[in-house]
């Protein structure tokens, strides 16, 4: 991606590095916030941030946030998965899912919930989140 990134640079007269997306010279920050960060203080030319940890970087880093510039997104998709050690068919697990129903029910934790940018919750199988695969792999 680094080599169609500078040639198509050059056919404007920019001159990217030539490491730019050299896999010896990308750094793993760890974090989605780290990511910010460097990019935000210069360490960094550009970095992968979900929408939803977007949303809450905006709150919680404003500052930072306003130093960087989205250069692009992916399509549209599911928010992260919550995981569970629990199978299908277990009792534990219906709980488990009754009691994620009833906090987006509940006008309190829904409140708190939107103010990280989650409005909303879909009970599923793998099978149902796995066909967004296409679009990161």
């Amino acid at each position: 991606m680094g080599v169609y990134i500078r040639q198509h640079l050059a056919k404007y007269g920019i001159e990217a590095a030539a490491d730019l997306w050299d896999p010896a010279h990308t750094a793993l920050s760890l974090s989605r916030q780290n990511s910010l960060l460097a990019v935000a203080s210069g360490k960094a030319d550009i970095g992968a941030i979900d929408c939803l940890t977007w949303h809450i970087l905006q709150n919680l880093l404003p500052e930072q946030v306003a130093q960087t510039h989205i250069a692009g997104y992916s399509p549209q998709m599911p928010g992260p998965p919550l995981v569970t050690m629990l199978s299908d068919g277990c009792d534990r697990r219906a709980h488990l899912e009754a009691a994620i129903q009833a906090a987006f029910a509940d006008t309190d934790i829904s409140a708190q919930m939107k103010t990280l940018g989650i409005t909303g919750y879909i009970s599923g199988d793998c099978d149902r989140y796995n066909d967004f695969q296409a679009c990161v792999i």
